[in-house]
């Protein structure tokens, strides 16, 4: 299994998004790859860092927008 397809059944997996037949396959490869255990695991931890992690503070997306906007150069730089 090459380590993108990995990444996103894993995903699925914690997201309880895997098909059934899916998920036993992944069992499967999980009880035989203590590399792919030892990544789920660190996606489970993550996982709980995100939950219990503080809000992030509201974004005005419009102000950002606006100063993304005057930062870029109007015409090419002369060289």
């Amino acid at each position: 299994m090459c380590s993108d397809e990995l990444e996103h059944l894993l995903t699925e997996y914690l997201d309880g998004t895997l098909s059934p037949a899916r998920r036993s396959a992944l069992q499967k490869h999980l009880d035989q790859d203590p590399n792919a255990q030892a990544r789920l695991e660190l996606y489970r931890a993550l996982d709980e860092l995100l939950r219990v992690a503080p809000p992030l503070p509201p974004m005005r997306w419009d102000a950002l927008a606006k100063q993304i906007s005057a930062a870029i150069p109007r015409s090419p730089p002369k060289g």
